[in-house]
């Protein structure tokens, strides 16, 4: 059993709690690059889509249509996603955003990264909607 003790308190992990959160700050640490990169090419806005078909990365998505009480269908100028923040970007954020999309996979739905060249604020609450949105990543 591996101990880590805080400031405040002590807390002990398992070997195994502790191999779960070296996955989960690797993942972190992924994304915050593959984020930086995509800013080095000129893509500026970023979010995670729950989604259930399987996509390569670099792929380009579709945009989205509307939904409200009756969906309408109108197409919108990009995809929607979950914002995330990518000023001063913290890995923090990450953690905080994909907490955020859990509630939107289904069994069959993966967690996608997404960027593109601009974006503006959706309808629900957190949500962005990418304009030129591609696949940056699985999660």
């Amino acid at each position: 059993m591996l101990a880590i003790l805080t400031h405040s308190d002590s807390l002990v992990l398992t070997s195994q709690q502790y191999r779960n959160n070296l996955q989960e700050k690797t993942m972190n640490e992924k994304i915050l690059a593959i984020i930086e990169k995509a800013e080095a090419r000129g893509l500026n806005s970023f979010g995670i889509r729950a989604e259930g078909k399987i996509f390569e990365i670099g792929a380009d998505l579709e945009n989205s249509a509307q939904w409200g009480d009756t969906w309408d269908g109108e197409e919108l100028e990009g995809s929607c996603a979950l914002q995330i923040g990518y000023d001063g970007f913290e890995i923090e954020d990450i953690e905080y955003d994909l907490e955020g999309l859990a509630q939107y996979l289904g069994d069959d739905c993966k967690a996608i990264l997404v960027g593109g060249t601009g974006s503006y604020e959706g309808t629900d609450a957190g949500e962005t909607v990418i304009a030129n949105a591609e696949v940056l990543y699985v999660i």
